[in-house]
């Protein structure tokens, strides 16, 4: 996977995220932040901000040197997961769901360990809990619980 497609895959729901691959990409063939800003209509401190981004989030390779340790682990899941954002948005659980179904996720360690941890505390986190079950559906077929209510 290139690191590319693995921004795509991270930066979820951001409305730019065509553009900022763009600049990534475009910085990642040797073209120069001025001339990115200028092809993008952007300022050079904010063109230099997307990059930097870019590059915390796949942890290195684009402006400083690839320390897969450093990159969050987060970004493992959303790459092997990256249907989560569309799934969210389909089923109206919202922009911030994700994020926060990945930060369980990487706490967990595994999806069968987030849906055990759901099933024994099935009252928190609603949104979180039919991420899960639509990720599982998509996943093995089957949900590991019903439907969340909707009024």
């Amino acid at each position: 996977m290139t690191i590319v497609d693995r921004l795509r895959a991270c930066w979820g729901f951001s409305p730019n995220v065509d553009r900022n691959v763009a600049l990534v990409d475009g910085f990642l063939n040797g073209k120069t932040i001025a001339e990115l800003a200028q092809e993008h209509r952007l300022s050079k401190t904010r063109t230099r901000q997307i990059i930097e981004k870019a590059d915390r989030l796949v942890g290195g390779g684009i402006l400083t040197k690839a320390e897969p340790s450093e990159a969050p682990p987060r970004s493992d899941f959303m790459a092997a997961y990256r249907y989560v954002w569309s799934l969210a948005e389909t089923h109206r659980l919202g922009s911030v769901a994700p994020h926060h179904f990945f930060k369980e996720l990487q706490r967990a360690g595994s999806l069968e360990r987030l849906v055990d941890r759901i099933q024994r505390n099935p009252k928190r986190a609603p949104t979180i809990r039919e991420l899960a079950r639509l990720v599982c559906l998509k996943e093995t077929g089957k949900s590991p619980w019903p439907a969340m209510k909707r009024s």
